[in-house]
């Protein structure tokens, strides 16, 4: 028994040493040394100011670890591992900071920069003591956990995405926080789902840090907590939410809420509260407003899985995957499922679809191939057991039994593998952007996220100036299924001419957002628009767009471009399509995308959790507008409707012929098609300004001959008169 427990013990301890892959490395270097065996714990335990769960003057320090050495003092990187993250951070409390941007090497002249926008009311923090800001640097480890450090001082340019290896050299000793005098850095480690980690262990060094408990969710609600919940969550929306009303009116959001708050009546089921919580969000058809809690609610196919799945097809409901042996029914219209008819189904499914923006008509083709899931899910009278009852447009119909799942599938079609070929298109493993010659006159930049790390836009960077300078003929940008990030610089590489990102932005106040004290990244003093203003006669507060970007000159690519879009195309994708669309700058070929082409509110986005049930909501506190005047071409709150549409089919879904929408970009580039700048109203304005100037040219040259003419005339008469009255003499 004993020898028994002996063993025990040590695989325990094994297994605590084994959960960090590497030992890491003391970031204070020593004398030349940077080998973890020359730094004694004794001397490690001198460096600590501060230990987790040690106070801080009255602040209750949870998971950090904040260690001192001289000014100047070298600190060198403790793990293996990539940068993927680095800013200069002010921290104006343990739980909250303010970063300012991509740090440079110069950090007297950032840190004059810094102070100018905290002077001027444009940043998070309302005031700052610029000795405590410092550069903070994060390092992924291979595992997944990230080591953070702040506090330093730079001595270099770091990129994201760069490689670094323990005892590299990142920074020296600077001051990490206010209420801490003595120099300092501050070290923190997070495991790779991003909760707290310890940050002493993997040092040798005795802990202190205690793991967070996991908080137990409710089951269920009282009446009265679930209606206090629902009401901060409404409360927050009006209060910040600038877009509220602008595909919903005001009488319909406050029946809806009426009517939710009415079906409160006694105790409920946080799967259900949960439910009402998720169908209030999506009724404003906002894509930046969502619930990003993971769901409180167990699927309800998780033992029973359905033999048949069925979704919208470009408005039509049709079976879209089925057992081998019934293949007769792919494609087949539905009319009604379980005696509901289709368009009642539509109608009871889309208050569950979420990242629904504005008018934009289509589901997304993730939705559709989800949407008996979604019926099992949230559709009351469904069968539990995944049984359906299919009418067909034929008049014919059939009862599909569910089958117990075993871990194993029963053969349906399309199969997942080709699924996930198609729902992974431009989503490469392990990167975000694409590069590649397709052939000698066309180029592929493939673009999953704007949010690429340094290395990778460096790469972009490089392969957009050599196409430039080879006067490559075609570009195909592929943004399907990218969330967004920032478009602004790439645009500038394609651009013809000086172009404005958006025209303004609104927000709904100023300052003093009430329910931001329920937000997990925000606090209420560090909210402030207060460089927005009044505009007489419409509500909220504005901040209008005076800056034309200008195309980049070192790399500007001229020829023809093809942008690929589907309805995943979201955010700053989106924005990218729109730019190119509203400047003419090439051809949309793909479908409608999934944010709006004149306006998105995306920017300053609490995440707001309800004290009861532990829901977390964010939603989005500033505007954007893109385009303020009606564009012929896309009707108002529509997103970028493409130039060469390729409508959604079953073949595409199946990966039937490969990639649907690439394949016909590559033949409209083989056949010569492409769009052309029409002849606009400014054209003619143009056109009749240069005629005017034509027409005053040639007026101006005909009256100087008229002159010259009449002068060569009354020189001559006055020559022939002087003859005249010689000869009579």
């Amino acid at each position: 028994m004993r020898k028994f427990l002996f063993f025990l013990i040590l695989f325990c301890q094994c297994s605590i040493l084994n959960s960090f892959a590497q030992e890491y490395l003391w970031p204070i270097k020593r004398d030349g040394n940077v080998s973890e065996g020359t730094i004694s714990i004794k001397t490690k335990e001198l460096d600590i100011l501060y230990r987790p769960q040690e106070y801080i003057d009255k602040e209750h320090n949870f998971s950090n670890l904040f260690l001192t050495a001289p000014v100047g003092t070298t600190i060198v990187a403790p793990v293996d591992g990539t940068i993927i993250h680095t800013s200069y951070t002010y921290h104006s409390s343990i739980c909250t900071s303010c970063g300012f941007g991509n740090a440079s090497e110069n950090f007297d002249e950032a840190k004059k920069d810094i102070l100018e926008i905290v002077a001027s009311g444009k940043s998070c923090i309302k005031k700052m003591d610029a000795k405590y800001l410092s550069l903070s640097v994060s390092i992924q480890t291979a595992e997944g956990r990230t080591v953070h450090i702040s506090g330093l001082h730079p001595v270099r340019k770091f990129k994201t995405g760069e490689k670094v290896k323990k005892g590299d050299v990142i920074g020296t000793m600077g001051y990490s926080y206010k209420p801490i005098k003595q120099p300092s850095i501050w070290v923190s480690v997070s495991e790779k789902n991003g909760t707290a980690s310890d940050p002493m262990t993997p040092f040798g060094l005795e802990t202190t840090f205690i793991k967070p408990n996991v908080r137990d969710i409710p089951t269920e609600l009282s009446e009265e907590e679930a209606k206090q919940d629902f009401l901060i969550l409404i409360g927050a929306l009006k209060e910040g939410h600038p877009g509220l009303y602008d595909y919903i009116s005001e009488q319909e959001f406050e029946n809806h809420v009426n009517k939710t708050l009415n079906s409160i009546s006694s105790k409920i089921s946080i799967a259900d509260f949960e439910r009402l919580v998720i169908a209030t969000v999506n009724i404003i058809r906002d894509s930046h407003t969502a619930v990003i809690s993971p769901p409180n609610f167990k699927n309800t196919i998780d033992t029973y899985r359905p033999t048949v799945h069925f979704g919208w097809m470009n408005d039509t409901l049709i079976v879209n995957r089925i057992r081998g042996s019934e293949k007769q029914y792919l494609g087949k219209q539905i009319v009604a499922i379980d005696g509901i008819p289709a368009d009642s189904l539509k109608e009871m499914i889309r208050p569950f679809i979420a990242k629904q923006e504005g008018f934009i008509e289509n589901f997304s083709d993730i939705d559709f191939i989800n949407t008996a899931a979604k019926y099992f899910e949230y559709v009351p009278t469904a069968s539990k057991k995944c049984d359906v009852t299919l009418q067909f447009e034929d008049g014919t119909q059939k009862l599909f039994k569910g089958y117990k799942f075993h871990g194993q599938g029963i053969g349906l079609i399309p199969d997942r593998e080709d699924l996930l070929k198609f729902l992974m298109l431009n989503q490469p493993t392990n990167r975000d952007v694409t590069l590649e010659m397709l052939s000698d006159s066309v180029a592929y930049v493939g673009i999953s996220t704007f949010n690429m790390n340094d290395v990778e836009f460096d790469e972009l960077k490089d392969f957009m100036k050599s196409i430039s300078e080879a006067g490559c003929q075609n570009l195909i940008i592929d943004v399907r299924n990218n969330p967004g990030g920032d478009c602004t610089k790439f645009f500038s590489y394609i651009a013809q001419e000086p172009f404005k990102i958006f025209e303004y932005n609104k927000v709904n106040k100023q300052d003093n957002f009430e329910y931001i004290q329920y937000s997990l990244n925000y606090t209420p003093e560090i909210v402030s628009f207060s460089d927005f203003v009044p505009v007489e006669g419409k509500s909220g507060y504005y901040l209008f767009n005076n800056y034309l970007n200008q195309p980049d000159t070192s790399i500007n690519y001229k020829g023809r471009v093809y942008i690929l879009t589907n309805e995943r195309s979201f955010s700053a994708s989106s924005d990218l399509a729109a730019l190119i669309k509203k400047h003419y700058r090439g051809a949309v070929v793909g479908r409608e995308t999934g944010s709006g082409f004149y306006q998105m509110n995306a920017r300053e986005m609490p995440q707001l959790r309800l004290p009861n049930s532990w829901i977390v909501v964010t939603y989005p506190l500033v505007k954007f507008v893109f385009v303020s005047q009606l564009d012929e071409r896309i009707p108002w709150g529509r997103g970028v409707l493409p130039d060469f549409p390729v409508l959604f089919s079953l073949d595409e879904m199946a990966f039937v012929n490969g990639d649907a929408i690439l394949n016909y970009a590559l033949q409209l580039i083989e056949d010569g098609v492409y769009i052309e700048k029409p002849f606009t109203q400014q054209d003619d304005i143009d056109t009749k300004k240069n005629s005017w100037v034509i027409y005053l040219s040639t007026g101006l040259f005909l009256a100087l001959v008229a002159v010259l003419v009449l002068v060569f005339y009354r020189k001559s008469s006055n020559k022939m008169k002087e003859k005249v009255l010689k000869e009579e003499s």
